[in-house]
């Protein structure tokens, strides 16, 4: 909720935002009428997503932004040929994906990271995910996924480039 902008700290105490009202506000209907023992899981309203989407892109950068940003970097490298399904994988995948984020993360958390990244992504509609019954899903970005992707790059460059403004033609 912090990093979706949806609570803001005030000293010790937080507070729901705007964003959090908003994101309340369109529940799916299901959640409010079903006992909580028959609700297994329930997808995301088209509101929240919208939601969720915007503040995502908004140049905002907080750890589940990087983490997704990261992810895609992953479905590139690896042409979204391999998703970790066990806690066990190949070491040399590890490898490399630890050299891709500049980590030095063990298997089970690199797995948890890549799947509950894998799985964020698929509710907002940014990846698709086929399983295989293997030890190794396949991925690839939706139309949508991509243009999330060309977001952050754009943001990231347009950040960068304000970095390395150089201000000699000024003088």
């Amino acid at each position: 909720a912090l990093d979706f902008e949806m609570l803001g700290i005030d000293g010790e105490t937080h507070n729901l935002t705007a964003n959090g009202e908003e994101y309340i506000t369109n529940f799916n209907l299901l959640i409010q009428s079903a006992p909580a023992s028959k609700l297994s899981s329930t997808d995301l309203t088209n509101e929240q997503k919208r939601l969720l989407l915007r503040i995502l892109t908004n140049g905002n950068w907080t750890v589940h932004k990087v983490n997704i940003l990261w992810f895609f970097k992953f479905v590139e490298v690896t042409n979204g040929e391999w998703l970790p399904t066990a806690k066990q994988f190949h070491q040399e995948r590890l490898k490399l994906v630890n050299n891709l984020f500049g980590v030095s993360y063990k298997m089970r958390t690199m797995y948890e990271l890549l799947n509950f990244t894998c799985n964020f992504c698929t509710e907002l509609g940014l990846i698709e995910r086929i399983k295989t019954g293997g030890i190794y899903d396949q991925l690839y970005l939706t139309p949508l996924g991509v243009e999330v992707h060309q977001i952050f790059s754009l943001d990231l460059q347009v950040k960068r480039s304000r970095l390395n403004l150089s201000f000699k033609y000024l003088e």
